[in-house]
């Protein structure tokens, strides 16, 4: 081999990245520190070994079917899966396959490069469930303010419809400005119970207009 090419393959084996390379049979000639680093299995523990010995059972035989029928195709195939850490631990990772020719045009070996993706799959998970969570409490707190809303607002028109009829019934001058000043007071409160089941409405998506009156001054 040429030592300029042995000196660039042996850098490349110290990538972050966990590589491993086989044969034309799919066993293990080489890995790199960062292989064992991942997958626990030290350098003599898993040459001679297929990369079935990583294998977590949780994809189907259909799975790895493609896989190969796609690596015999094009030469390469590259996406997620699960596999299985010495202790047992399952892991997620992005596996990238190439297959590499011969001159003759068969297939001598196979790269494989791949990266454990476990924490950002955690993390997605985390951010999905904390999101769900958040759009949950968002819901129920648009219907609780709806509810008591309504509730409120019900006994309270009945409060101010009843201060109407007061006021026309013939009060006497401080009668009438207690009966005012509570009239008004209810209809303050009435706006600000309505103001909030329009909040709720709004998170909500269900704001419809509201056509009343209006004094511009």
């Amino acid at each position: 081999r040429h030592p300029e090419a042995q000196r660039i393959l042996s850098q490349a084996f110290e990538a972050q990245e966990a590589i491993f390379v086989t044969d034309a049979s799919a066993r293990i000639v080489r890995v790199n520190h960062s292989f064992s680093r991942i997958t626990g299995y030290e350098p003599d523990e898993a040459i001679g070994q297929t990369p079935r010995l990583l294998k977590s059972g949780r994809q189907d035989a259909e799975f790895y079917r493609q896989m190969w029928a796609q690596l015999q195709t094009t030469g390469h195939w590259e996406g997620e899966i699960e596999n299985r850490r010495k202790d047992g631990e399952i892991f997620s990772e992005w596996l990238s396959i190439a297959a590499v020719r011969n001159p003759a045009g068969a297939v001598a070996n196979y790269v494989a490069h791949f990266v454990d993706i476990s924490d950002r799959k955690r993390n997605e998970a985390q951010l999905h469930e904390a999101r769900k969570r958040a759009e949950q409490a968002s819901e129920a707190k648009s219907r609780f303010l709806a509810t008591m809303s309504h509730e409120i607002r019900t006994p309270l028109n009945a409060i101010v419809n009843m201060n109407e009829l007061l006021l026309e019934s013939g009060l006497n001058a401080e009668q009438l400005r207690y009966a005012e000043t509570a009239s008004e007071a209810g209809h303050n409160l009435l706006a600000i119970v309505n103001s909030i089941l329009d909040f709720s409405k709004i998170e909500a998506g269900r704001l419809e207009p509201r056509i009343g009156p209006c004094d511009p001054e």
